[in-house]
């Protein structure tokens, strides 16, 4: 979508900007602010995302109970009651909540990476913005602790407070998503998708 292509252009432009030395001031700052518009113009893109999937669980939400009712009024219990169009409601549901999820963290990361293009850790601007990522990560997390979107979420917070200045909060909610990898006494082993986000973690936490 344009939303992707604009955030991951902004993306690209603040790592070039980071990887400059003071010596390149002028070019750094051109490149920040190239990056902002960039990643600003992603914002509109998602935040309608996140209105319509969030407008499509309400509806959802709705007719799931709807059909409840239905079947409790008929003295059935709702699990012999499932029908195959219940069961395709259900997943419709399910669908729709990680789509709104995703949107929602694709929206924090637009502030995430917009305090990160102010040089001065004090601009008001940025200030604002992280704490707009925090409170959206945070949401995000307290809703899927036992999920990778919720995990990935808690590990950006940590993320947000280091830009912060407070190592030792990032450090805690790393070690707080890390809890979730299995030990070396565990015999299972995680997904490669959970794999890749330990890994980062423990990155991030080396940075500290």
């Amino acid at each position: 979508t344009y939303g992707d292509l604009a955030f991951r252009g902004g993306q690209s432009l603040l790592r070039a900007a980071l990887g400059l030395s003071d010596k390149d001031k002028e070019k750094k700052k051109t490149l920040m602010q190239d990056a902002r518009v960039a990643l600003e113009d992603s914002r509109p893109k998602y935040a309608k995302a996140v209105e319509l999937y969030a407008a499509s669980v309400t509806e959802l939400v709705k007719q799931r109970k709807a059909d409840q009712a239905v079947a409790a009024e008929k003295k059935q219990k709702v699990k012999k009651a499932r029908t195959r169009a219940q069961r395709l409601a259900d997943e419709a549901l399910e669908l729709a909540m990680e789509d709104w999820y995703d949107a929602r963290f694709k929206l924090a990361s637009v502030d995430y990476n917009v305090a990160r293009t102010f040089a001065d850790p004090k601009d008001p601007a940025r200030v604002k913005a992280l704490l707009a990522a925090a409170k959206a990560y945070d949401d995000i997390w307290q809703a899927n602790r036992a999920f990778r979107i919720g995990l990935y979420a808690h590990m950006m917070n940590g993320r947000v407070v280091d830009e912060q200045g407070n190592l030792d909060l990032a450090l805690e909610l790393y070690e707080e998503v890390l809890a979730n990898a299995p030990s070396d006494k565990n015999d299972d082993r995680p997904t490669p998708v959970f794999e890749s986000l330990f890994a980062e973690v423990e990155y991030y936490k080396l940075l500290i």
